[in-house]
């Protein structure tokens, strides 16, 4: 009986995480829509999406906790405040607007993929810390990454840029500001909980963008379908997403979560496809496959070497 309940116990973790991602995914494909199609500035949009769902997650906090304390710990350490006041901004808004610009100049798979080079990046960056040369297996992990990113920039036509030079630095830029919001909050996270720490982090970037996008002034053209994907943005591509990916990564842990979570770009490229008619050619999906397998393969490594 118990491994049965054992068994669905982490069936529903696995269920959790792959909601968590076709979330994510699908918050792509709207920001797409907003973007290319409704003219919304992608600055605006992140630094709304960011308030609004970085208010909800604090509040969803409280209430669960039935309590302040979840949501004002950290601000009663100054060390700690700052930390969570530089998170907000060099991570989670560096990380949200890249991403959306991104979006803005291609479409929700490729800057999804291109942001998913980030675990690539933490390799190199640890591997140069730490003055060790990468083994076979990191090589192999670097080989794919670069491989996947220069089929999604040419199409396979080499020597010729099927993504446009400000998309490619853009969503580089958006693996590194992914990066440094994965490294920024960890000891964060384990000392006030995830839920509330992102969602201040939100909260703080959302702030630190308002202003010079005016969050006050809405941006583009806002009718029905748009009004519905700034609701899909904030609450399923934010809300559900986030506290679905981090309930499935509690019942799995986090090596299992980042498998799954792999689902993110390629439901974001399903969506941008089946539902945008984004131009995705043969090539696209090869670099996706690249991009998608280094990240397995390095995931797998680090599971093997702890």
């Amino acid at each position: 009986m118990s491994q049965k309940i054992s068994a669905r116990y982490l069936g529903m973790g696995v269920a959790f995480t792959l909601a968590g991602g076709i979330c994510w995914g699908f918050s792509g494909a709207c920001g797409q829509f907003l973007m290319q199609q409704r003219q919304v500035d992608a600055g605006w949009l992140v630094s709304f999406r960011m308030l609004v769902a970085g208010v909800m997650m604090l509040l969803f906090s409280a209430a669960r906790a039935r309590s302040l304390n979840p949501v004002t710990a950290m601000w009663k350490k100054p060390k700690d405040a700052l930390h969570t006041v530089v998170f907000g901004i060099l991570g989670m808004a560096m990380c949200q607007l890249t991403y959306f610009v991104t979006i803005g100049l291609s479409n929700a798979g490729t800057a999804t993929v291109l942001e998913y080079l980030s675990p690539v990046m933490i390799m190199m960056y640890v591997a140069i810390r730490k003055r060790k040369f990468p083994g076979p297996v990191k090589i192999a992990v670097l080989i794919l990454a670069l491989l996947g990113t220069a089929l999604l920039a040419t199409h396979g036509q080499w020597g010729t840029l099927a993504l446009s030079k400000e998309a490619l630095i853009w969503g580089i830029a958006s693996a590194v500001a992914f990066a440094l919001n994965s490294l920024l909050p960890e000891k964060l996270m384990h000392a006030y909980g995830t839920i509330p720490i992102v969602g201040w982090g939100m909260v703080i970037g959302g702030l630190f963008l308002s202003v010079p996008y005016r969050v006050w002034q809405p941006q583009g053209v806002f009718d029905g379908a748009a009004i519905l994907c700034m609701l899909g943005i904030v609450v399923i591509g934010t809300f559900i997403s986030y506290t679905g990916y981090m309930e499935g990564l509690r019942r799995i842990g986090p090596e299992k979560a980042n498998l799954y979570a792999c689902i993110e770009p390629v439901s974001a490229t399903a969506f941008a496809v089946l539902w945008l008619k984004s131009n995705v050619q043969l090539m696209d999906f090869v670099g996706i496959g690249c991009i998608l397998a280094a990240v397995t393969l390095l995931s797998l490594k680090e599971k093997t070497a702890e």
